[in-house]
């Protein structure tokens, strides 16, 4: 006999199954569990593993805690603190958008804005003096990046020190020395 389209044959019973037509083993007999059975056993199970007071007291054994059982007072829990390492540079969040420009705005009082690759232009047509010669407190441009702007913080005979924003990274603020002749230096606006 061969089974229908359906997988059975048309005179047997709904409970008996045929395997896939082309490896047929005979039918599937799936046996029928009447389900008061299985509640009974769940309730049996659930009895002895979730109340274990219906088991017997001797297989049981009591867990052991650290702790007040009567209060429910947890054990103290300890906190660490992560220190990161020391570095050398200085993050400020106060000046302006985090670029060079609104640092060297506020710590030098020259109000110019816009990019610094300009700002010797603007500088003279603003009414501000410009020259190649490195004052304290004076705007230095520079040619790096896109233009940049730094503040002199101080001088001698062969090296300018100067303190800028946003060399390092974005509003971090930090100091470096250049050569008074160095190649990268457009100017100072005073």
């Amino acid at each position: 006999m061969k089974p229908n389209i359906l997988g059975k044959q048309d005179d047997e019973p709904a409970h008996i199954k045929w395997g896939p037509p082309n490896r047929y083993r005979g039918p599937k007999i799936r046996k029928k569990i009447p389900h008061k059975k299985i509640i009974v056993v769940l309730n049996i199970l659930i009895a002895v593993i979730g109340f274990p007071s219906i088991a017997h007291e001797a297989d049981v054994e009591k867990p052991y805690y650290p702790w007040d059982y009567g209060t429910i007072k947890a054990p103290i829990i300890l906190e660490t603190e992560i220190t990161p390492p020391e570095r050398e540079v200085q993050v400020v969040t106060g000046y302006g958008n985090g670029s060079c420009v609104p640092y060297a705005r506020e710590r030098t009082g020259i109000l110019l804005y816009g990019r610094a690759s300009g700002f010797l232009a603007k500088a003279t047509s603003s009414g501000y003096t410009t020259g190649t010669s490195p004052v304290v407190g004076a705007m230095m441009i520079t040619s790096e990046g896109p233009g940049h702007v730094a503040v002199v913080e101080s001088v001698s005979s062969s090296t300018v020190r100067i303190s800028e924003q946003n060399y390092i990274g974005l509003y971090v603020v930090g100091e470096r020395t250049l050569e008074i002749d160095d190649p990268v230096i457009q100017g100072y606006i005073y």
